[in-house]
């Protein structure tokens, strides 16, 4: 009887167990879908790097003619809503699907070209797929030939916010505007 009991208690609190763990599981599982590991001219950097304050991850390319631009420009205009304090708290990353063609040291100045707060990245072709994939966005490379460096690149145009914990907790249209982006970022600042 008393095998049955402890058998019983056991099987309960294990399943009490699983249903109490299950949303920080979920929630790790989520944070890790969006992680990744590229190369800035500074060295290496994860998205783990910067827990604690706000992140907003845009995927495109230097030589983008028009969403690209347009939408840094209007994260940076957004920023300006805040205050010194408020933007510290904050990471803008700018993913470059172009590796080719975008160098690391040209991705700096092209991030703090629109704000300080942004820096560009970007990897190997092959991670920067696997990301891309996670992330749910799109992009081709639009080549005539291999050779071809007069090439445009067809991406989605979005903005992932994130929250201090690393929490996705919004996708945006990358022409969106400052004011809606504004609003976006002042739930995770």
């Amino acid at each position: 009887m008393k095998k049955v009991i402890f058998l019983i208690s056991a099987l309960v609190i294990t399943i009490i167990s699983i249903f109490v763990a299950k949303p920080y599981v979920e929630a790790y599982q989520e944070r890790q879908k969006y992680e990744f590991t590229l190369d800035t001219i500074d060295g290496e950097i994860k998205l783990s790097d910067y827990r604690g304050k706000a992140v907003a991850i845009y995927f495109g390319f230097m030589y983008c003619p028009d969403a690209c631009p347009t939408s840094l420009a209007l994260l940076s205009e957004s920023l300006k809503d805040f205050s010194k304090e408020q933007v510290d708290a904050f990471q803008g990353i700018f993913i470059s699907v172009d590796p080719d063609r975008d160098s690391l040291k040209d991705l700096k100045e092209y991030g703090a070209y629109f704000d300080k707060s942004i820096i560009g990245t970007t990897g190997k072709k092959n991670d920067l797929k696997k990301i891309a994939k996670n992330y749910g966005t799109y992009y081709v490379l639009e080549k005539s030939s291999p050779e071809d460096k007069l090439y445009n690149v067809a991406h989605t145009s979005y903005f992932y916010i994130f929250d201090k914990q690393g929490n996705l907790s919004t996708k945006l249209r990358g022409f969106t505007s400052p004011s809606e982006i504004t609003e976006a970022l002042k739930k995770v600042l």
